[in-house]
């Protein structure tokens, strides 16, 4: 498997995971995001045409995010939580290590 493919694998798997621990702590509103107001904090990521913009750290536990698109490419954003100790380097290079398909 492609480093890219494993890379949109993996970053699926997260987003699922956490939608699942997600509404298993929130009840969704109608409209499927958190109620205002619920003491949840809120995030926004910016997609911007080949970059985001948006905090480098989240505390952890239950957090309300919303992707603005600002630019006029389709964007997607992946959150992910790494063992203590570990970098977004570390992962870059487990990438490059894996096995290519």
């Amino acid at each position: 498997m492609s480093n890219i493919k494993r890379f949109i694998t993996t970053g699926a798997l997260v987003l699922l995971a956490l939608g699942v621990v997600g509404f298993s702590f929130a009840r969704p509103d109608v409209t499927g995001a958190a109620p205002r107001g619920a003491g949840i904090p809120e995030i926004m990521i910016h997609g911007h045409d080949f970059a985001f913009s948006g905090p480098d750290q989240i505390e952890a536990g239950l957090v309300a995010v919303t992707l603005m698109n600002d630019g006029h490419e389709p964007h997607q954003a992946n959150i992910a939580r790494f063992k203590d100790g570990k970098t977004i380097g570390d992962f870059a290079a487990a990438l490059k290590q894996s096995s290519t398909a």
